[in-house]
């Protein structure tokens, strides 16, 4: 059981000096950071520095004057700041342990590549938070990814007659086709007679 709990337990340990955001109560711990609306609020205030280390758990925190908290918080409660010279990274890591394979062809296209025609397709990938879905080139695609499920799709090649023949064995022997029925028109009712002439 314990083991379980702490799956969502984090360590985390502070150093005195460092900026960390607050976590508040709505409702309740309203002096530190005043809101109008509760309901939409942040989650964490701050930054505040940290003056002291009361032990492994818990930090005092440099709160505002007009704060009329205690200062000391748990661990739980706060969550790093950045330092302001400290750049973040907009793309997410690539986990290159996970094997990526086409999926799914979500559309086909032509482009023309050096004076030839080249089909691409559009591919859905297995894993869509890694590779995004893209425009690949479908000979290649299928060259090195040739045992990949996107494969076994039902899609036609050219165009033609894909339906299998009727009883009568031969396209000769069907009837001819007849032209769609034309519903004849009739007066509306409403808007006869000589003053609507």
């Amino acid at each position: 059981m314990k083991q379980q709990a702490d799956k969502k337990h984090s360590f985390r340990v502070f150093e005195v000096g460092d900026l960390v955001y607050l976590k508040l109560q709505p409702y309740i711990q309203t002096s530190v950071a005043p809101r109008a609306c509760h309901k939409l609020s942040f989650r964490f205030f701050g930054p505040y520095k940290i003056i002291a280390r009361v032990n492994d758990v818990a930090y005092k925190l440099l709160l505002p004057k007009h704060a009329q908290v205690h200062p000391v918080f748990h661990v739980s409660q706060l969550r790093k700041a950045l330092v302001p010279g400290m750049e973040v990274s907009e793309d997410l890591p690539v986990h290159s342990n996970i094997p990526v394979v086409p999926v799914k062809m979500l559309e086909q296209r032509w482009r023309r590549r050096r004076g030839a025609m080249v089909e691409q397709v559009l591919v859905r990938w297995s894993n869509p938070a890694v590779v995004p879905d893209s425009w690949e080139d479908h000979a290649a695609l299928q060259a090195r990814f040739p045992a990949a499920e996107a494969w076994g799709q039902a899609s036609t090649q050219e165009r033609g007659d894909v339906s299998t023949p009727g009883p009568h064995g031969s396209d000769d022997q069907r009837s001819p086709m007849l032209p769609r029925p034309v519903r004849a028109r009739k007066a509306n009712m409403r808007v006869v007679g000589p003053e609507w002439v």
